[in-house]
């Protein structure tokens, strides 16, 4: 299975409701999309983690905000991070110093600061080809 996990990383007031990447799918391909923020109850973060514990894939869209704590993002993607058998591709939109040392965790390839049409581009391709 792959996985695209959009995480948000922002105050309350910022967060926007829903995936904004649910158009890049087709009911026929073998993916499925989660979404997630640091204000997230623990059974979602249990459940995208248990998703990514089967995920062959993953494709990680992080939107974070400066100086926000990432609450308990962090467990989900030390999760991720850790994870051996899986192909991770990260797409960073954002600056935040916490999730920029996790990212210091992962081999996964990390493209940051892509704007909208290109992000979403950049993902086509990668669910397009696998």
């Amino acid at each position: 299975m792959h996985l695209l996990l959009y995480i948000q990383v922002k105050a309350n007031e910022d967060i926007q409701f829903g995936n904004p990447y649910s158009d890049l799918t087709n009911p026929d391909e073998n993916l499925m999309l989660l979404d997630a923020d640091n204000h997230s109850e623990d059974l979602v973060i249990n459940h995208q983690i248990q998703m990514i514990e089967e995920a062959t894939r993953v494709i990680l869209i992080l939107d974070v905000n400066h100086d926000i704590a990432p609450g308990s993002i962090v467990r989900l993607l030390e999760k991720l991070f850790r994870k051996k058998n899986s192909h991770v591709s990260i797409f960073l939109n954002g600056e935040n110093a916490i999730i920029a040392n996790m990212l210091k965790l992962t081999t996964g390839e990390i493209h940051s600061q892509l704007d909208q049409q290109s992000l979403k581009a950049a993902i086509e391709g990668l669910v397009s080809s696998h």
